[in-house]
Formats: C-alpha cells, sequence, structure tokens
C-alpha cells in the first residue's frame, strides 16, 4: 500500500495568460505574476515588495507605539510640533517602507506590460 502518491501530471502545459500575471503582479504582490511567467526579474519584484511591506510595517507599529504615548488632553501648537519632530524618525521609515514597495509594485506593472506586449507579438 502506498503512503503518498505523485502529484498529477499537468495536461495543459501553455504559461499562465498576461491578464492572470497582471492581476497577480498588482494585487497579490509584486513579481507574483512575474514568476508565474519564469521571469527572473520576479524574484527582485518580490524582494523590494516584501521588504517594503517589512519596512513600513514595523514602523508603523513603532508609531502607533509612540502615539501611545501621547497624552490624551489638547495640546498647544508648541507641543504638537515637538511630538510631530519626535515622531519624524518613524514617519520617515514608514513612508521609506511605502516607497520601496511602491517601486516594487510600479516595476511587477511594468513586467505585466511587457508580458502583455510578448504575447501579442507570439500570436500574431
Amino acid at each position: 500500500m502506498k503512503t503518498f502518491s505523485e502529484p498529477p501530471k499537468l495536461k495543459n502545459n501553455k504559461p499562465p495568460t498576461a491578464k492572470a500575471c497582471l492581476l497577480a503582479n498588482a494585487l497579490i504582490l509584486p513579481g507574483a505574476g512575474s514568476l508565474m511567467r519564469g521571469r527572473k526579474e520576479g524574484y527582485f519584484q518580490v524582494t523590494t515588495g516584501v521588504l517594503g511591506l517589512l519596512i513600513s510595517g514595523y514602523a508603523t507599529v513603532r508609531l502607533v507605539h509612540f502615539m501611545g504615548k501621547i497624552p490624551i488632553a489638547p495640546v498647544d501648537s508648541e507641543t504638537a510640533l515637538r511630538l510631530f519632530h519626535e515622531a519624524g524618525p518613524e514617519l520617515m521609515w514608514a513612508l521609506t517602507g511605502l516607497a520601496v514597495f511602491l517601486f516594487g509594485w510600479v516595476w511587477s506593472l511594468l513586467s505585466s506590460l511587457a508580458i502583455f506586449r510578448e504575447d501579442r507579438k507570439a500570436g500574431g
């Protein structure tokens, strides 16, 4: 008696459609669609996307922790400016993480455009 079996062989050897790659790149993770088509730049796109999410997520957690220390009572403009200045590094890291993620996302969308062009050229 077998305890495991080999996965079934796929009958369809076609690569994923350009539309599926675009949706994966735009909605799941930058580079996911590029990897589906076997494009090596997908690894770098996934890396920039995940790195951007990690940086901005960590900075956001630190920012929320910092904001938890702020008193609820109304403050004057000088105190508000001081608090904004103290929160500056966390804000900059959060924005940097978002910029890194956005770079990977735009790059993956450009790769999706290249996949559409490849399919159009191959199809006719």
